[in-house]
C-alpha cells in the first residue's frame, strides 16, 4: 500500500500536478532524440504530449486500430489541434489472427483483455519503428493513480468512500504486475524502450495525498481524474480533450470487438479460443509463429 500521506489534503492542488508532470516527462524524455508516444486522443496521453512537445521533443504520435474507427479519427483530430504529426496504423482483423499466436507467446496469459491491450501495444511498438522511433512514451499509471477506472465509482456507490480508496489503493500496488509488466513483454521482442511518466515515485505519492473528491466525486460520475482534467487545461490541453470521457483501449482500437468475431468464426467461445490457442503454443504445435 502506498504510504500514508503526511501533507493535508487542502495542500494538494492541479498546479503542482501540472509541475510534477513537466518534470517527470523532461526526466524521461532528456536526450532522447526522435521518439514516438502512444496515443489516443484522450487525456492521458494528450497531456504527456503536450508537454513533451512544449519541451522541444521531436515526437511522433501513434495510434492503432481495426480499420479506421471513430477513436481513430478522434486521435487524429486531438493531434491537429495540438500541432504534432501523428501515424495511424490501420490493422485489419486478418492481421489480429496473424499475431494472435505471437502476442500470447509474450505476454504467456489467454485472458482477453491483457491480450487485446498487449496487441494495441506491440503494433504501436511496430508503426513507432517503421518511423525510425525507438523509444515509446505512454500514459500508464494514470488511471491507477487518479481514479480512472469506472469500477472507482461503483465501488463509491457499494461501499463507500473508504471502499474505493481501498480499490484504489489496490490497483496502485498491483499496477506493475496487472499492466506495466505486461507491456513490457508485449514489446520486448521488437527492442522498443517504453518510458511511463506517470509511473514514477514521486507522482505515487502525490497521489496518494489527493482526496477521493478530486478523483471520483460520486457513483454516477462519468468523467472522474479531476485534478488531472484540472491539470490539463492549465497546461494548455484543449477543454474538449480534457474533458473526454475515457475508452479502454481495447474496446476503441477494435481490437477485444476483433478476437472475439475471430473466436466465433472458429465456432468457439472466445475463453476457448484463447485457451486453445495459448495451449498449442505450449505444446509447441504453432511454436514457430512466436517471436
Amino acid at each position: 500500500m502506498p504510504k500514508a500521506p503526511s501533507r493535508r489534503y487542502e495542500e494538494v492542488n492541479a498546479e503542482e500536478l501540472s509541475q510534477l508532470l513537466i518534470e517527470s516527462v523532461q526526466v524521461h524524455t532528456a536526450g532522447l532524440g526522435p521518439i514516438a508516444a502512444g496515443f489516443s486522443g484522450g487525456l492521458d496521453s494528450t497531456v504527456l504530449a503536450k508537454i513533451a512537445m512544449d519541451g522541444g521533443v521531436d515526437l511522433l504520435l501513434v495510434t492503432v486500430g481495426v480499420g479506421r474507427t471513430l477513436e481513430t479519427r478522434l486521435a487524429e483530430s486531438a493531434a491537429q489541434s495540438i500541432g504534432l504529426p501523428i501515424a495511424a496504423k490501420q490493422l485489419s482483423r486478418d492481421d489480429v489472427e496473424e499475431c494472435l499466436d505471437r502476442v500470447l507467446w509474450l505476454i504467456e496469459e489467454p485472458n482477453l483483455m491483457k491480450v487485446s491491450v498487449a496487441m494495441a501495444m506491440h503494433w504501436t511498438a511496430k508503426a513507432a519503428l517503421e518511423n525510425g522511433r525507438h523509444v515509446i512514451m505512454l500514459g500508464q499509471g494514470s488511471d491507477e493513480f487518479f481514479g480512472g477506472y469506472k469500477r472507482f465509482a461503483t465501488i463509491l456507490g457499494e461501499r463507500g468512500p473508504e471502499g474505493s480508496v481501498e480499490a484504489i489503493s489496490e490497483s496502485i500496488r498491483d499496477a506493475y504486475e496487472l499492466n506495466y509488466q505486461r507491456d513490457e513483454q508485449a514489446v520486448s521482442s521488437l527492442r522498443v524502450e517504453l518510458r511511463l511518466p506517470f509511473a514514477t515515485r514521486k507522482m505515487v505519492e502525490f497521489a496518494s495525498a489527493v482526496p477521493l473528491r478530486m478523483k471520483v466525486r460520486s457513483p454516477t460520475d462519468n468523467l472522474r481524474k479531476w485534478i488531472l482534467r484540472d491539470a490539463a487545461i492549465k497546461l494548455g490541453v484543449p477543454s474538449a480533450i480534457a474533458l473526454r470521457p475515457k475508452k479502454a483501449i481495447q474496446h476503441a482500437s477494435g481490437i477485444e470487438k476483433a478476437i472475439r468475431e475471430i473466436a466465433r468464426k472458429h465456432g468457439l467461445s472466445t475463453l476457448d479460443y484463447l485457451e486453445d490457442r495459448f495451449g498449442a503454443l505450449k505444446n509447441g504445435h504453432v511454436a514457430g509463429h512466436a517471436e
